[in-house]
């Protein structure tokens, strides 16, 4: 698998989530529970984010190729953008499935 860049996931890792009690010194962090969020979860939410974006992007790429009177490239962007929406629609209902699960 490729090399990823820094997440704010992995920001926060390396330097805490940031938060810091009232009237503490800077040096002291505020004491932390378990992030609630699982490293799993958090990855399949970045994954519904992207896809998301790219949904919104393949409707502009759409509307280019037509204005550009490319209808090859106007229909390969459709088919692009609808698995993108099955994808999303998959991925949500995996993320109900691990937020169940997490629950439990």
């Amino acid at each position: 698998m490729a090399a990823r860049t820094a997440t704010a996931k992995d920001q926060e890792r390396e330097h805490g989530n940031g938060n810091r009690e009232h009237g503490r010194g800077a040096h002291q962090p505020f004491p932390m529970s378990a992030n609630p969020i699982s490293d799993l979860l958090f990855d399949w939410v970045t994954v519904l984010q992207s896809k998301a974006q790219a949904i919104a992007a393949y409707e502009k790429y759409i509307r280019d190729a037509e204005e550009a009177e490319d209808q090859e490239s106007a229909e390969l962007f459709r088919k692009l953008h609808e698995q993108d929406v099955w994808q999303v629609k998959e991925i949500k209902q995996h993320l109900e499935y691990l937020m169940f699960e997490e629950e439990e």
